[in-house]
């Protein structure tokens, strides 16, 4: 049994002698010749996921949002507010609002909770022009008020994301 740490093992080692060349030697040594320059075309599959994002989450995510909020309006016609629409509502608005941020690609950045902002706005106005169109105009046209203020909204969305993506480029 030897415990004892014997010295003849470490009588050649220097701690401070230069050590051969790491990656972290290498990298200050590099030339900008040396270094990967950035491939400007963008990678086919990022493009389809990208769209597919845009299609199966943003999409589906602003449509609830519009509708609920256009809903809010009819509720508002009608007199009618129930307590489990509202709850169910609430749920649909918190789904359609990680279902937008995730079709854009930003949930952890904060600055893009402007797009959602913008979705409620839109659909909250539109609920109000319904509200009162409906009282004066005899008929029902929600499904056809919906379909076409609809892209109106998603417009407005798609134009803050590229606002917020340009003002986040810059700083």
């Amino acid at each position: 049994m030897k415990d004892v740490l014997e010295a003849e093992k470490f009588q050649g080692f220097d701690p401070f002698a230069p050590a051969e060349a790491g990656p972290i030697a290498k990298s200050e040594t590099a030339t900008p010749a040396e270094t990967r320059a950035k491939d400007d075309s963008e990678p086919i599959l990022d493009g389809l996921i990208t769209t597919l994002k845009l299609v199966f989450l943003f999409l589906p995510g602003a449509a609830v949002i519009h509708l609920i909020m256009i809903g809010f309006g009819m509720l508002f016609l009608y007199g009618f507010w129930s307590p489990g629409i509202l709850v169910g509502s609430l749920g649909g608005l918190i789904v359609s609002v990680f279902m937008v941020m995730l079709g854009i690609g930003k949930l952890t950045d904060l600055r893009y909770l402007r797009v959602p902002a913008i979705l409620f706005l839109s659909g909250t106005i539109f609920g109000i022009i319904y509200a009162i169109a409906a009282s004066m105009v005899p008929g029902d046209f929600y499904g056809r008020f919906i379909w076409l203020t609809f892209p109106l909204t998603l417009t407005f969305g798609y134009l803050i994301k590229r606002r917020t993506d340009k003002d986040s480029t810059e700083a």
